[in-house]
């Protein structure tokens, strides 16, 4: 009798497990920073800044010797603060001598000077005195001829290295730096054809 062979068993694949899917982590949203609010300058009463020259007072004329000055010719400024509260005014006078640059008689005073800062209350006017010394290395030289005195109201006093040259004064750089915080600059600045030179021997 032959004998019945064995079946052999079948080998039962062992399932692959699943890989269970890890959750993606939600980003935690980042707080967006609140802008900080800018603060707002506060204004004045009115925020009216205005200053000007109300009067230039030179001498009608000095009398000259060479070389030797006349000490008698002051000049008188009426400095206004246009505004609406207390402000500081600068006051600046400048000098062009007689024939102007060049200057034939080699006079002075010639150039720009500071008569003061003074603080002048609303619709104010302060008046200052200048009392240069007047004089010309040849006074024959512009006998009849005159300086030109220009007064300059700076509100805040903050301009002068814009004025401190005659060059600045005539060129129009003066006025622009005066009219940058100034509301009504069409006082400024005043003019005066004087002194006079009367050339003595």
């Amino acid at each position: 009798m032959t004998p019945t062979p064995t079946p052999t068993p079948t080998t039962t694949a062992t399932p692959t497990p699943t890989p269970t899917r890890t959750p993606t982590p939600t980003p935690t949203p980042t707080a967006t920073p609140s802008a900080t609010p800018t603060a707002t300058a506060t204004p004045g009463p009115s925020g009216i800044h205005d200053a000007g020259i109300s009067h230039l007072n030179p001498p009608a004329n000095v009398r000259l010797r060479p070389g030797i000055p006349d000490l008698t010719g002051s000049v008188t400024i009426v400095a206004r603060n246009g505004g609406d509260h207390t402000d500081v005014v600068g006051v600046y006078l400048a000098f062009v001598p007689p024939a102007g640059s060049l200057n034939p008689g080699g006079c002075s005073p010639i150039g720009v000077s500071v008569v003061g800062n003074v603080s002048i209350p609303a619709r104010g006017n302060e008046s200052l005195t200048s009392a240069p010394l007047w004089q010309c290395a040849n006074p024959a030289a512009v006998d009849g001829l005159s300086w030109t005195l220009i007064a300059i109201a700076d509100v805040h006093a903050d301009d002068f290295a814009s004025c401190a040259t005659v060059q600045q004064v005539l060129s129009g750089a003066c006025d622009s730096a005066l009219s940058d915080d100034d509301q009504d600059a069409s006082d400024n600045t005043r003019l005066r054809a004087h002194p006079k030179v009367m050339a003595l021997p």
